[in-house]
Formats: C-alpha cells, sequence, structure tokens
C-alpha cells in the first residue's frame, strides 16, 4: 500500500514535469526544421503600407528579425494604426485604416499572425489621414482622427469592441477645437491615462503655413472605457539652438511614464 501511494506520487510529479516542458515548448516551438522559434504572442508588432499601397504586418521578439504576420491582402494609402490588448502579452492585436473611401475599418487579430480576413468597416466615420489607435481599457480602443470644416480638427472616437459600438469622445477643450492639425494625433494609453500628440499650424486657419507646434492633450479613462480629456498645452523646449517642430510626434510609455520625440530645426550649427 506504502509502495502504492508512493509510486502515485512520483507518476504526478513525471507527469507535472511533462505538462511544463509541453507548456514551455508551445511558447517556444520550432520551424520544423529542428531551429526554435519564438510564437508571436508576445512579441512586438509593425504595420505600415508598402509601396503597392498594400498593409502589411511584421512582429520580432527581439526587435532585430522581423517575421511576416501574412495580412490578408488590403488595398490602403494613407498609413494605418496599431495597437494591442494590456494583458501580460497583448494577444489581441488591432489595427485602424482606412477603405478606398476613407471610412474607418478596425480590425482584430490574435495575435500577429491569425486576422479577420475583412474588419469591420464603420460606414458614417470617415478619417482624413492615417488613424491613431490605442487600447485604453478592457474591451475599448480609442482612434484619431481629422474632421470639421476644413477637415483639420482633432476627433476622438471611442469603440466597444464587443458591441462594436462607437460613439465620438473629442476633446472639448477650446483650445483643441480651435487648433488646425496636419494629420490625425497620435496616440497612446498606460495604466489609465490616455495622451494624444498632434502636429499643428501656428497660424490658426492658415493651413498654407508649414505645421510647426505640437499640441498635446491628457486624458483619463473612465469607468465605461471613455476618456476625459482634462488638460492641454503646447510643446516647449528650452533649448535656444532650435526652432520649431519639423516632424510628426512619436509616443512610447513605461510604467505610468510617458515619452514623446520630435525632429526640430537647427538654428545654429556652434550647438
Amino acid at each position: 500500500m506504502y509502495r502504492k501511494k508512493r509510486n502515485n506520487k512520483v507518476f504526478s510529479y513525471i507527469l507535472v514535469t511533462i505538462i511544463c516542458f509541453l507548456g514551455f515548448w508551445g511558447i517556444i516551438g520550432t520551424d520544423g526544421n529542428g531551429n526554435t522559434t519564438i510564437k508571436p504572442f508576445d512579441t512586438f508588432m509593425l504595420s505600415y503600407i508598402d509601396n503597392n499601397e498594400r498593409i502589411v504586418v511584421r512582429y520580432s521578439s527581439d526587435g532585430y528579425r522581423w517575421e511576416d504576420g501574412g495580412y490578408p491582402a488590403t488595398i490602403c494609402d494613407r498609413g494605418v494604426g496599431s495597437a494591442a490588448s494590456n494583458d501580460v502579452v497583448g494577444m489581441m492585436r488591432y489595427l485602424a485604416y482606412t477603405d478606398v473611401t476613407g471610412k474607418l475599418v478596425i480590425n482584430v487579430g490574435l495575435g500577429p499572425e491569425e486576422w479577420d480576413p475583412n474588419g469591420r468597416t464603420y460606414e458614417e466615420t470617415t478619417i482624413h489621414g492615417k488613424p491613431g489607435l490605442a487600447y485604453n481599457a478592457t474591451n475599448h480602443l480609442v482612434v484619431t482622427g481629422l474632421g470639421g470644416s476644413l477637415n483639420c480638427t482633432a476627433k476622438m472616437y471611442s469603440i466597444n469592441t464587443s458591441s462594436h459600438e462607437l460613439s465620438d469622445n473629442s476633446p472639448d477643450l477650446p483650445s483643441v477645437r480651435a487648433d488646425i492639425f496636419h494629420s490625425p494625433p497620435e496616440i497612446i494609453a498606460n495604466n489609465n491615462k490616455v495622451l494624444i500628440a498632434g502636429l499643428r499650424y501656428t497660424a490658426i486657419g492658415d493651413i498654407d503655413s508649414d505645421p510647426n507646434s505640437i499640441r498635446i492633450v491628457v486624458g483619463e479613462t473612465q469607468s465605461d472605457g471613455s476618456v476625459d480629456w482634462t488638460n492641454e498645452s503646447l510643446l516647449s523646449s528650452s533649448e535656444s539652438a532650435f526652432g520649431n517642430v519639423v516632424s510628426h510626434p512619436g509616443f512610447s510609455a513605461d510604467n505610468g511614464k510617458f515619452y514623446l520625440g520630435v525632429i526640430r530645426k537647427r538654428l545654429s550649427s556652434d550647438t
């Protein structure tokens, strides 16, 4: 009787070891030729438009080697925004882009390889330029676009990915409503905070001038997934050797801290 219990215990240890090994191997895997590969869930994802105006998705575990995500053949000439769910590995991946008529399309993937063949088109929502996209709460996305009479006003849309309901969530801040933007603002979400940053024209209403400043807007995600936009500012810099901003902003975030990068015009070669 004692030996039987001991055998059962040994068998249990062996079984647990096998399950752990298979689980680990399921994450790592091989390419069929005995070479170890990393499966695509816990990876970086890159999306862009190629020379044939088709959407391309690639993913990488180290930032150096990029695998093709095999995105369904889709024509798009205005750029594409991307986001990932905020679980540990970002299992759900999202793309925002426009169809040939400018209507907003949202597509969802299981990791960066398994995508819906068509995505969901929002027929009532037209996006001018490349949409920005962020996953700001469970089953909720925020999309940036441009609207207004000149198609240059910042527009934000909240999307419930479960019900597919879309609603206007644009900042109700006077300075932001008056701004004329060059393209849809970039957007990023981290914890409960959401930031947008857009390249704007200093001469309000003068779209013949060069865009040269960045508007930053801060918001906080609410319990229903919408964003309450609470504060705004213009990007400032104390670097006297550099002048106006000449590029679109780039965003990143880490543990509640946000980082913004731009290219500024150099005024002096002495520094």
